[in-house]
């Protein structure tokens, strides 16, 4: 049993290697948007932090990766929410992509 994992975790790591040599895969530092999506705007991006900050200011942000503006996060009775395409907002519970994303923008 060891021996087939070994084989497996072998084969995966070269079919890995294999696939970002071809650039079939990303890297760390890629979006997995499509190009037309990842510079369609002039908006400027940032981090969640940055984000964060001006969600204290009052503006609403968006992320580039939700491909939507009627997507957004909003300060609303002093509670973090993210409204959705129902016109409804929620409370937000923030991901570990939100928290690393670098494509938030402020909605104008």
């Amino acid at each position: 049993m060891q021996k087939d994992l070994k084989k497996v975790s072998k084969d995966y790591f070269r079919i890995i290697l294999k696939l970002r040599k071809e650039n079939k895969i990303m890297t760390q530092n890629q979006s997995p948007l499509p190009q037309e999506i990842q510079h369609d705007t002039k908006e400027e991006l940032f981090d969640f932090s940055t984000a964060m900050k001006q969600v204290a200011e009052g503006k609403k942000i968006s992320r580039k990766e939700w491909n939507n503006v009627n997507i957004y996060g909003r300060i609303k009775d002093e509670k973090l929410m993210l409204h959705k395409e129902d016109n409804i907002d929620y409370a937000w519970i923030v991901s570990t992509g939100d928290l690393t994303g670098r494509d938030w923008f402020v909605i104008q």
